[in-house]
């Protein structure tokens, strides 16, 4: 049997060992920068500003040395009295061209600015070169920053601000003080600004938008939310089937509400989501409850294919990743592309709304959901409306499109009226809108009516199901006939819920009604 030189042996042992080293050096680096996540969570910023350090000083070709700068910096923003460590934290970070997280640093660095701008000309002197920068969002806050202080450089910039951004108010009302001062300052004249300055101005491209991700909430998650997701994440990886509801909740439902849910007993919680998901029905006078259904199928899927759990002592971890929040969130993308760290989402179906989601991390501090306008797809309105595109992020939201089999019924009209004792509830609606049947010499109108009534604990209390014959002597006055029923609710005093149905199964249209009620 032929044996291998000795030589080649050596050459194969030192290619495994050029392979080994780097992957084994790079798992390390996560598990430091991991804990310095997981330091920042806790608040704990000193530890936190050691772990990521650590990063830089043992690992600095590592893929998490640009996150690990982004962070010090924001762990030095959020202790006392360091914002100017911040500044220049994020200096290292912002002055990447090609770092992902550049424009977030930057973003930081405007904001920090406007706080220091009165205590020395260098933050003042990096305003005005933001004033040129090609990133839009960046010349308007820092616009609007320079323009608090009294800084003329900052009117063209402010008049440039378009009426739909969320700045355009604060920036006219700066650009009245302004051109106000300058004109006290040298009457019947406006003041030119210097020589440095105009070039700076003239310089400035002239850009529409800046679809990019938008920072202007720039905290992510308000407190409370904050310390909601704290409260659900755990060490370990064993949720049961509540404990992943919840989570999911946490993803959909408005931070106040969800705060009174988690302070709930068993009782309130199992009434609080009847509530819920009772008001949220497509088809409420069925027993199924469609969008229930859907949300516990999203939670379920989100949990079995978006789990990052990697087993690290100490760490925490929520059920999935950002891609499960958003999946929980929208629900199945039209189209995704997947990348080595990241995957690229479509939806055509909400705005054609397309976002960059990064893998196996959350979005709890606001770096791993992008909006990606950039990749050649069309894109809805909303993307460039700076709230709407923060809370397509960041908002709780469950998007969920129910698609009736049936068209709905124009022009169906609904009032309540006090009876005594109950109420009365009136629907009015065109005959147009249903099949002319014609039966021995009479035409007519088949329908089918249905309501359902809850109580207060949003039980089912109620349930009437009548079908209504509607007739007339010729076709042409029965289609001209405004239908109109009556209905007569006789229930105790107290708070209530309903919900009705009117179906013609012959037109294929229907018409779907909730209301909460208040018997006195």
């Amino acid at each position: 049997m032929k044996t291998r030189p000795l030589w080649i042996l050596l050459l194969l042992l030192l290619f495994s060992i050029q392979f080994a080293l780097p992957q084994a050096g790079e798992h390390t680096a996560q598990v430091i920068y991991l804990e310095g996540k997981k330091k920042t969570i806790d608040q704990e910023w000193d530890q936190a500003i050691n772990a990521f350090n650590k990063v830089l000083a043992e690992h600095p070709h590592s893929k998490y040395v640009d996150e690990s700068r982004f962070w010090i910096g924001y762990c030095y923003e959020k202790k006392d009295g360091q914002t100017k460590k911040a500044f220049d934290a994020y200096d290292a970070v912002a002055g990447n061209a090609t770092s992902v997280w550049a424009d977030d640093a930057r973003l930081r660095q405007i904001l920090i600015a406007e706080k220091l701008l009165p205590e020395n000309e260098k933050y003042k002197i990096f305003l005005i070169e933001q004033l040129a920068s090609a990133n839009i969002q960046f010349r308007q806050l820092a616009a609007i920053a320079l323009g608090k202080s009294g800084e003329g450089l900052s009117l063209p910039v402010l008049k440039q601000i378009p009426r739909e951004e969320d700045l355009y108010s604060e920036a006219q009302l700066l650009i009245k003080e302004l051109e106000r001062d300058a004109k006290v300052k040298s009457p019947g004249r406006v003041v030119k600004p210097p020589k440095t300055g105009q070039n700076i101005i003239q310089t400035t491209p002239k850009v529409k938008s800046d679809p990019g991700p938008d920072g202007k909430k720039i905290n992510y998650y308000a407190e409370k939310s904050l310390a909601q997701y704290q409260s659900l994440i755990r060490t370990d990886d064993n949720w049961n089937k509540q404990e992943l509801l919840n989570f999911g909740l946490w993803h959909i439902v408005a931070t106040d509400l969800f705060e009174s849910y988690l302070a709930m007993d068993s009782t309130g919680r199992a009434r609080f989501l009847r509530e819920f998901w009772v008001t949220k029905d497509p088809t409420p006078v069925t027993e199924v409850n469609e969008a229930q259904i859907e949300f516990e199928n999203r939670v379920f899927y989100a949990r079995e294919h978006y789990s990052y759990y990697d087993g690290l002592a100490g760490h925490y971890y929520a059920p999935w990743d950002a891609r499960g929040e958003i999946y929980i969130k929208y629900g199945k993308p039209g189209s995704v592309k997947i990348n080595d760290y990241d995957e690229i989402w479509d939806y055509p179906q909400h705005d054609f709304l397309q976002l960059l989601i990064r893998k196996n991390v959350t979005n709890i501090f606001g770096r791993a959901i992008f909006l990606n306008p950039r990749l050649g797809k069309k894109i809805g309105p909303l993307v460039f409306d700076k709230k709407a595109s923060y809370d397509l992020i960041y908002s709780p939201r469950f998007v969920f499109d129910y698609k009736h089999r049936e068209k709905t019924i124009k022009n169906f009209k609904f009032s309540v009226n006090s009876g005594v004792p109950g109420l009365l509830l009136e629907y009015q609606m065109p005959a147009s809108e249903f099949v002319l049947r014609d039966g021995n010499g009479e035409f007519y109108i088949d329908y089918l009516q249905t309501f359902v009534v809850y109580n207060h604990d949003f039980n089912r209390i109620m349930t009437t199901e009548q079908p209504k014959h509607i007739t007339g002597t010729t076709k042409a006055a029965l289609k001209k006939i405004l239908i109109s029923q009556v209905i007569k609710l006789e229930l105790p005093a107290g708070q209530y819920y309903f919900t009705m149905q009117i179906l013609d199964k012959e037109s294929n249209k229907i018409a779907v009604y909730k209301q909460p009620l208040t018997i006195r």
